[in-house]
């Protein structure tokens, strides 16, 4: 008897599709949600892998604003 596949899954972190500007708009809305500037596309390509808490560390150590306070309030608003 055959195997039946009854789903797949995908992590689309820009491996199989250019999901890269997708996930720029999404860290900038997050971003913004909080007061915080966005950071540009470029940037955000280095930033993806490792997964979004890890990111958004990425991305304030890049505004030079990570600290934990920082961290937590985005955590708190948008995770």
């Amino acid at each position: 008897m055959a195997n039946k596949i009854t789903g797949c899954v995908f992590d689309l972190d820009g491996t199989l599709a250019n999901t890269a500007p997708d996930i720029a708009l999404a860290l900038s809305k997050s971003l913004n949600d909080v007061g915080l500037r966005q950071v540009p596309l470029e940037f955000v390509i280095g930033m993806i892998g490792n997964g979004i808490p890890v990111m958004v560390r990425r991305a304030l150590l890049l505004l030079k604003l990570y600290s934990a306070d920082t961290y937590l309030k985005w955590r708190k608003k948008c995770h």
